[in-house]
């Protein structure tokens, strides 16, 4: 099994189509590893207050900025 490279594979997605990354602020799983370096300046990433899971009052903000988001499609 070759290795796999999120920021790379997700960069050569973005050669052939929109991508957005929604991440959480408070992510306690994945926490600062995951911060947007090393993606293409083509990816729009999003920072959203929350959780891992956007548990409790954060997952009516992720919500909102899906809905945001398919609106701009």
């Amino acid at each position: 099994l070759r290795a796999i490279n999120p920021p790379e594979q997700y960069s050569d997605l973005a050669t052939r189509t929109h991508v957005t990354v929604i991440r959480a602020a408070q992510d306690e799983i994945l926490g600062r590893h995951v911060d947007g370096s090393g993606l293409s300046d083509a990816i729009k990433v999003i920072t959203v207050d929350g959780d891992h899971s956007f548990t409790g009052m954060a997952r009516a903000g992720l919500i909102k900025v899906i809905r945001e988001q398919l609106r701009i499609i």
